[in-house]
């Protein structure tokens, strides 16, 4: 999906990705409560294996990526490069 994003855009076009992630540091239980919380938005356990910040790195100039909420969520701004 990356991929065609970048495909469409013109050079110097960004796309910007905000999303969940499995945070790394974090106690299993704390991950499992907040799956739990965030079921009815369809979080489960298979969304962990989602990375889709590593084709923006493929596919176009990373000029941000920041872990948020203590690593449980990220921002990726992409640029096509001119």
């Amino acid at each position: 999906m990356i991929q065609r994003i970048a495909g469409t855009l013109l050079p110097g076009q960004r796309l910007a990705l905000l999303g969940l992630k499995h945070p790394e540091k974090w106690p299993d239980w704390i991950i499992e409560v907040g799956i739990w919380l965030n079921k009815p938005f369809g979080v489960n356990r298979e969304y962990e294996s989602l990375q889709p910040w590593k084709p923006v790195q493929q596919h176009m100039n990373v000029l941000k990526f920041k872990e948020i909420y203590f690593g449980a969520a990220y921002i990726c701004v992409g640029e096509l490069p001119l």
